[in-house]
């Protein structure tokens, strides 16, 4: 997600690509070096059907991207027409996630065996939570489904995952998703002042429960 080196189609430079962490680091602590509750991006992409437990984020990747027409105010009035336009709403920003595909695997330090169709919808619904949670966070527009952000160790571990060297996103994509979906409120800000404000919460709140000294740290 925070690879800001733009890498085009041709370039065959591994220098500057998302990379899985070394084998030999991984083996000494395999936990330091896995998602603990969410994957984003294709190197990770296999553990959701190892690991059980990275099955509920999964659920809000989904919950995020039907929801999103509605919180944009693309809700009209007629039932039919919100739901036409809604999904017409969905097919556009599939349609951009499936034209970046091609720059977005050029990312990556190695091959991606996904057909295109595949990474855009998984490109999709990652870009989608991830510029959604930091909205969430920077404009404070919780609601029921997200409960599971209230509670300090979820917030903790879902930072902790989006900064592993391997559960990235290309920055362009996220960029791309983020001026898309641009609403009203978004205005006054941009994309990387979400990503801040996100990180700076969630740094925070993890020296806050060190001096405390709650939780596993």
């Amino acid at each position: 997600m925070f690879e800001l080196a733009e890498v085009s189609v041709e370039s065959s430079s591994a220098g500057f690509k998302i990379r899985r962490v070394p084998e030999h680091l991984r083996t000494e602590n395999v936990r330091a070096y896995e998602p603990q509750i969410i994957t984003i991006g294709p190197l990770n992409h296999h553990l959701r059907r190892k690991k059980t437990h990275l099955a509920e984020m999964q659920k809000h990747k989904v919950l995020y991207l039907k929801k999103l027409p509605q919180r944009r105010g693309e809700d009209l009035s007629n039932l039919l027409q919100r739901r036409v336009e809604d999904l017409s709403n969905l097919v556009r920003y599939w349609v951009t996630m499936r034209e970046l595909e091609k720059r977005a695997r050029c990312c990556y330090a190695e091959p991606i065996e996904m057909s295109k169709g595949y990474v855009a919808s998984m490109l999709l619904l990652d870009a989608c939570f991830i510029v959604e949670i930091f909205r969430k966070f920077k404009l404070d527009l919780w609601d029921d489904d997200d409960n599971v952000f209230w509670t300090s160790w979820v917030r903790q571990k879902l930072g902790r995952d989006l900064l592993l060297a391997d559960n990235q996103l290309p920055l362009f994509v996220l960029q791309e998703f983020y001026d898309i979906t641009k609403m009203p409120e978004d205005e006054e800000t941009n994309f990387q002042d979400l990503i801040l404000g996100f990180f700076s919460k969630v740094v925070l709140l993890v020296q806050l429960l060190k001096v405390a000294k709650i939780g596993p740290f």
